[in-house]
């Protein structure tokens, strides 16, 4: 089984560099591109599956790439966002002036932190890998599969797939709209390509890791 790990494309937010969490917003222009040209790149892969987590990010991402593979997307709630709680709606400066203790934590070690309202990483990663244990279960061995969520989600479930704790999570960059590849060996999974944005090539600038 090949499956194709997924972030979102670009919204205003991650532009703005907002804590984005559980709040509901949508692709921006530009992520509605980026779902679009990773949705052509996609079209020919033999995508079987395609999840998405709940939040319109992700599933306007994973729609562009339903269209593309004439496949249906079935949302699990196990890929939603981590909650930021009380850091929502606020960019990354206003964090650190607000709450410059906490936010050198999660800078630092973002596993010790639980933002008032908000998740821990090892609850966002329990919560997703049993999602991906159950989707995978659903899945033929020779299926590829897409899933399609957040930069949180994703660096968390990489890390496991590799053998590696949450202490890796800045050691990993996903931006908006990427393609990460892992194959089932029988074994556990091996990653084939990680980060990937070539298709993003002919839009300039690639996105910012927000």
């Amino acid at each position: 089984m090949k499956l194709l790990l997924i972030r979102h494309g670009q919204t205003a937010w991650n532009r703005e560099q907002v804590f984005r969490g559980g709040t509901d917003i949508g692709l921006d222009e530009t992520g509605r591109e980026q779902a679009r040209l990773l949705a052509e790149r996609l079209k020919l892969s033999g995508v079987a599956r395609i999840y998405s987590g709940p939040l319109s990010r992700a599933r306007q991402t994973a729609q562009a790439i339903a269209d593309a593979c004439g496949r249906e997307v079935s949302v699990d709630p196990g890929l939603d966002d981590m909650r930021f709680g009380l850091w929502e709606g606020m960019a990354h400066t206003e964090v650190a002036e607000k709450h410059p203790d906490e936010y050198q934590v999660w800078r630092t070690e973002p596993w010790k932190v639980r933002i008032p309202g908000g998740s821990t990483l090892d609850e966002v990663g329990d919560r997703a890998w049993s999602a991906l244990q159950a989707l995978t279960l659903e899945s033929g061995e020779r299926d590829v599969v897409a899933v399609v969520t957040h930069r949180v989600v994703l660096k968390l479930l990489a890390l496991r797939m590799l053998g590696l704790g949450p202490e890796g999570f800045w050691k990993v960059k996903l931006s908006p709209c990427s393609l990460s590849v892992f194959e089932w060996d029988g074994d556990g999974f091996v990653m084939q390509s990680f980060n990937d944005t070539c298709h993003l090539a002919g839009m300039g600038e690639q996105p910012h890791d927000f």
